[in-house]
């Protein structure tokens, strides 16, 4: 996550992520402190505020849809995260 998240931010930043346990963790919060931004927890049980839901939704759709004609696994997720 540092070698990617940091690259990314800028003193000032304001991150805005949902409740999971990982976000809260002492690591992630020293390494947003470490480049000078601030954390903001959306309201817990709230998918309608957070966007990257309706991805997910949309990808879980496909992926049940498609599991059903698809011999393995890999091939499934292909398939499902190619789709735009």
């Amino acid at each position: 996550m540092e070698h990617h998240l940091l690259k990314k931010l800028f003193p000032g930043h304001t991150i805005i992520i949902d409740n999971a346990s990982f976000h809260k963790s002492k690591p992630t919060r020293e390494l947003v402190e470490k480049a000078q931004c601030q954390l903001v927890f959306l309201p817990p049980y709230s998918p309608d505020l957070n966007p990257l839901e309706k991805r997910w939704a949309h990808v879980k759709r496909k992926g049940r849809s498609i599991i059903k004609h698809v011999a393995s696994l890999d091939p499934a997720i292909n398939i499902v995260l190619s789709v735009h």
